[in-house]
C-alpha cells in the first residue's frame, strides 16, 4: 500500500464516521434510533445511489479490499459487544423458547438451501 492508498483509506474512514455520525444525529432528531440514520448514510454513500457513481469516485477500487477488512473487523467487534451485553438473566424461565428460535433461525434457513440444491441438480444440463 502506498502511501497515498493509506491516506486515501484514512480519509475515507474520516468520511464514512462523519456520516454516519451526521445521518444518526439527523435520525434522533426525527424521532427515530441513531442506527436508522447510520443505515441510511451507508446506502447514501454506497452502490445504490447514483448507480455506484458516488461510490465509485469516493472509493477507489484499490482501496475497497482494506475498506472490506476493516468493515469485517468492525463487524466482528460489534458482535462481540452485543453478546457482552446480553443479560442472561432475563432469558430464566423461557429456556424452551430461546431454544426453539435458535434451532428455528438456523434450522430453517439450512433446510431450505439444502432443498434449493436438490432441486437445482434434478435440472436438466442444457
Amino acid at each position: 500500500m502506498t502511501e497515498l492508498n493509506a491516506a486515501i483509506l484514512f480519509a475515507d474512514l474520516s468520511l464514512i464516521l462523519v456520516m454516519a455520525r451526521v445521518a444518526g444525529r439527523i435520525a434522533h432528531r426525527l424521532g427515530q434510533p441513531a442506527v436508522i440514520g447510520e443505515i441510511v448514510g451507508g446506502l447514501l454513500l454506497g452502490p445504490t445511489l447514483f448507480h455506484g457513481a458516488l461510490a465509485h469516485a469516493l472509493f477507489p477500487v484499490d482501496i475497497r479490499p482494506y475498506l472490506s477488512a476493516l468493515a469485517n473487523l468492525g463487524l466482528v467487534l460489534f458482535m462481540f459487544v452485543v453478546g457482552c451485553e446480553v443479560d442472561f438473566g432475563r432469558l430464566r424461565g423461557c429456556g424452551r423458547i430461546a431454544v426453539g428460535t435458535v434451532l428455528g433461525s438456523a434450522a430453517v434457513p439450512f433446510a431450505l438451501g439444502a432443498r434449493g440444491r436438490r432441486l437445482r441438480r434434478r435440472q436438466p444440463v442444457a
